[in-house]
């Protein structure tokens, strides 16, 4: 990989673990009031299948951006392991 391409993934590794570290918290507590509103339409016997989809979906979605943020922070430390010589081709 080039240097240019390796400094590319290392900014991106910077942004995405700023980002991450910034929304992260906010991206869990947000998943505790969904599963506490999913918790309560189930004990009132409530919840109409539309709303389970959507909670489901609203949840994956915010842990797949969680995900996706790590993973560029994983592959900018691995990109500037590269830079410095320590990575494995």
């Amino acid at each position: 990989m080039s240097q240019e391409a390796n400094i590319a993934k290392m900014e991106a590794g910077r942004e995405a673990s700023f980002i991450s570290s910034h929304v992260k918290p906010y991206v869990m507590a947000r998943i505790d009031v969904i599963m506490e509103q999913m918790v309560g339409y189930y004990r009132s016997g409530t919840m109409p299948h539309d709303l389970l989809v959507g909670k489901v979906g609203e949840i994956t979605a915010l842990l797949d951006m969680i995900s996706n943020l790590e993973s560029a922070e994983r592959q900018g430390d691995y990109a500037a392991q590269q830079e410095i010589g320590n990575a494995e081709a």
